[in-house]
């Protein structure tokens, strides 16, 4: 995890991008995944796409995450060097800490530990990590490689923006679960869950 947090990857400056979307390639191969980085137009962030599980499993879990960051500037008003992760107070701080390498480790931590307790994995997972969402980058999906991502039998989907549901309903059309981080005065953020049920219209189940 600290890894992560000491890899710059700063979309709005293209800062360490190539670098993260390798570190993130590594990890998740290291559960045994089938990794591929597929590149994005021109030089837009390259999505990293991993699947394991059995794939003939009757359900398929769809994870998103993103390994960019916001610009740590201004630097005097860190505490400590935002690339150098330190642990205060028994909280962690550096720049992506929470937002958003912390909760696709989360992610990848739950696969790790499933796959130690149990041998294997109830369903396939597929998991698509992008390097541009905080730029509100428009490549992932439907400007990639559609037919790459169109993730087959996918019925539900695990989200940590909410603004990722409309454009998995839109490419894919699948039920999706959403968590985020509110903006609320808590001393530890709350996760909280939604659910909602894609259901296509006419035009949307004509084959593409």
């Amino acid at each position: 995890y600290k890894d992560f947090l000491r890899q710059p990857s700063v979309a709005a400056t293209g800062q360490g991008i190539p670098e993260m979307a390798a570190l993130v390639a590594r990890r998740l191969a290291s559960l045994g995944a089938e990794v591929k980085i597929v590149p994005t137009e021109g030089d837009a962030p390259p999505v990293v796409w991993a699947e394991l599980g059995p794939a003939d499993a009757e359900r398929t879990l769809l994870i998103y995450n993103h390994y960019d960051v916001q610009p740590a500037e201004p630097f005097e008003l860190w505490q400590s060097p935002p690339f150098a992760p330190e642990i205060r107070d028994g909280a962690i701080y550096a720049r992506g800490a929470d937002d958003n390498k912390g909760q696709h480790m989360a992610h990848v931590k739950a696969i790790e530990s499933l796959l130690r307790a149990t041998g294997e994995l109830p369903v396939n997972v597929k998991v698509i990590v992008e390097g541009e969402e905080e730029i509100g980058g428009g490549h992932l999906f439907c400007k990639v490689n559609t037919a790459h991502f169109r993730a087959q039998r996918v019925r539900e989907s695990y989200d940590v923006h909410g603004g990722f549901v409309s454009l998995v309903s839109s490419c894919l059309r699948i039920a999706t679960v959403a968590s985020h981080t509110p903006p609320v005065k808590r001393e530890r953020p709350v996760a909280l869950h939604r659910r909602r049920l894609v259901i296509p219209t006419q035009h949307q189940q004509r084959p593409r």
